[in-house]
């Protein structure tokens, strides 16, 4: 779904991936910056390397995440796409919340390598 905001350049599929709007708020003015510039990225999705379960309680849990963003295009209305330079793995806190049934994205903290 995070990846569909960035294709459609709506923020709208972000509600489904966080908890709240200040979760989303870094992806949100990503996606808008792009928008504005009349592109939309196609391939945003994340690669991940490695997954830890750090801290866990009922309806939280934290975990230790080193990602990439796979490859991905900016594409033009007219079609045009041009390749995005490639992604450095980064090491990540993320913190799910459960909601309404639902795990959601409550938090991301970057971590030093």
């Amino acid at each position: 779904r995070r990846a569909a905001a960035f294709a459609s350049g709506s923020t709208e599929p972000l509600t489904d991936v966080y908890a709240d709007e200040t979760a989303q708020e870094a992806d949100r003015l990503a996606v808008r910056a792009y928008r504005v510039r009349g592109l939309r990225v196609v391939g945003a999705a994340m690669r991940r390397s490695a997954c830890r379960v750090v801290h866990e309680r009922p309806g939280r849990v934290r975990l230790e995440v080193v990602d990439a963003l796979g490859p991905s295009w900016a594409v033009d209305a007219a079609g045009t796409a041009e390749r995005l330079p490639r992604d450095r793995a980064t090491r990540h806190v993320v913190t799910l919340v459960e909601r309404d049934g639902a795990w959601r994205i409550g938090g991301v903290r970057a971590l030093q390598r």
